[in-house]
């Protein structure tokens, strides 16, 4: 992965804390990435957002190449209002600064996404990714990865992530 301008960010879905912080840990070490972790710890102060991320006012971005996310953060949350993140993504001028979306642990769409077994979905926000693709438009391209991906869970992260164009790679390891 790499950055073409200055000020493009690339953001990460990936579904629990313990992920988010080897990421962010790996992407900081190896590639010197300015990494932000965004979940429900994450601060909520204005100039915090204005500085690290984007001050939408002053049409200023922040020094974050890299946020790491849950899924949660990029929709509204059950009170009706929308995370500082979310608010973000449906902004034209910090939209335009997204380069890429990755999705990591893909299989969630199906796993935790999905009502199953007559059960309700445990986190219903990763069967709506498809809205975020559509709201970022055609020209961020997706990176959408999972290692635990059977024919049934692949048929649902490719109609909620990957289509309408996508290319599939599977890599088998011999034993």
């Amino acid at each position: 992965m790499y950055l073409k301008e200055e000020h493009e960010i690339i953001i990460i879905v990936t579904p629990l804390k313990r992920i988010q912080a080897s990421h962010a840990r790996s992407l900081e070490e190896m590639y010197g990435f300015c990494v932000l972790v965004v979940n429900e710890e994450t601060s909520r102060d204005a100039e915090f957002w204005k500085t690290r991320v984007h001050d939408l006012r002053k049409k200023i971005p922040g020094d974050v190449q890299v946020i790491i996310t849950t899924p949660e953060q990029l929709f509204c949350t059950p009170d009706g209002h929308y995370t500082r993140l979310g608010t973000l993504l449906r902004e034209p001028a910090f939209k335009r600064r997204v380069r890429f979306i990755v999705v990591d642990e893909a299989h969630f769409i199906h796993t935790t996404g999905l009502a199953l077994y007559g059960l309700s979905p445990f986190r219903k926000v990763y069967s709506r990714l498809d809205e975020i693709k559509a709201l970022l438009g055609s020209c961020v391209p997706w990176l959408v990865l999972t290692a635990s991906a059977p024919f049934n869970v692949l048929k649902t992260i490719e109609s909620v992530a990957l289509k309408p164009t996508y290319t599939t790679i599977r890599l088998a390891r011999r034993m």
